[in-house]
């Protein structure tokens, strides 16, 4: 015998509905497919990869470990073509030049480079802890021709860093900024800003 509600069979509900069907059976089902398909993608990649292993040429034969006989010396045969002399060609040697001493040296020579439009031999003088900004930097501002100048002497200071002004012209426009130089050790350029 089945429970009856109040009032019968023929009772009205009030608005009430059956309860939700839950989906967790769904989603079970579903993460069941998907864990069968990733397995028989994974089996056939494995199946395939081993069957090429196997069919793959099989690697040479193993060296021996019988003592090995001495082959008879024969006579070389002779060259047919006289080899010829290889011309030596003399290298001009570079000149080095030092590495600046103070950080205007370091800002003159480093605008020189931009004014140049030579990237990696301004990039070379760049710190190695900010070479990622000041390539940045270098590709964002600077772009031919470029006629910068720099200040002679540090605008500012403070520490171990000096600013230096930026004036001049780079892509056709009038611009003025900073170069900051990084002085303790062997200076370097830390940063320099165009606008």
């Amino acid at each position: 015998m089945s429970y009856q509600p109040p009032g019968g069979i023929a009772a009205p509900d009030y608005g009430q509905r059956p309860p939700r069907k839950s989906r967790a059976g769904l989603f079970i089902v579903l993460m069941v497919l998907l864990l069968i398909a990733v397995l028989v993608s994974f089996a056939f990649i494995v199946t395939r990869v081993y069957a090429d292993l196997r069919s793959a040429d099989p690697p040479g034969p193993a060296t021996s470990v019988a003592p090995v006989s001495t082959p008879k010396v024969a006579s070389a045969p002779k060259p047919t073509v006289k080899p010829t002399p290889v011309k030596t060609v003399p290298v001009k040697p570079i000149p080095i030049t030092p590495a600046p001493a103070t950080s205007a040296q370091v800002a003159a020579r480093f605008v020189a480079r931009l004014n140049a439009n030579d990237v990696k031999g301004a990039t070379a003088f760049q710190c190695a802890n900010t070479a990622p900004a000041v390539s940045l930097l270098i590709e964002q501002f600077i772009r031919p021709p470029t006629s910068l100048t720099v200040s002679e002497a540090p605008v500012s200071s403070a520490g171990a860093i000096a600013v230096f002004s930026l004036r001049g012209t780079t892509k056709g426009a009038t611009v003025s900024g900073v170069l900051v130089v990084g002085a303790s050790g062997r200076p370097c350029v830390q940063a320099f800003q165009l606008h």
